[in-house]
């Protein structure tokens, strides 16, 4: 699902570089269905993500560095960019997730 999720934002990027309404329809059709959330609330489960406020970063690698190798790829890296890239594409969107819908104990070793 992760990774499904990663080449949607990709289209999303794509197809609204060409016209700025995909860019709407896009963004309309990912509220209407909570996406987002969804997708957020997986990944932070698979992120290292812990409460003793020790969070190690992972390097956010762009898709394509990620699958280069042909080799299995780190659940943890693969989180870390639908993080990042959902938070890039639908900024607002998950300031609402954040705001609204992320739960405490994932919260507060971020912050």
């Amino acid at each position: 699902r992760l990774t499904s999720w990663l080449a949607y934002l990709r289209i999303v990027t794509v197809a609204s570089g060409h016209d700025s309404l995909n860019r709407t329809a896009f963004l309309s059709y990912t509220r209407r269905t909570g996406a987002v959330a969804v997708m957020l609330d997986l990944a932070v489960s698979y992120a290292n993500v812990s409460n003793d406020r020790k969070v190690k970063f992972e390097k956010i690698d762009d898709m394509d560095a990620l699958f280069s190798g042909g080799g299995a790829v780190e659940i943890s890296k693969l989180a870390w960019s639908v993080l990042f890239r959902t938070i890039e594409v639908f900024p607002t969107l998950a300031k609402n997730w954040w705001e609204m819908s992320c739960p405490n104990h994932f919260r507060e070793p971020i912050r």
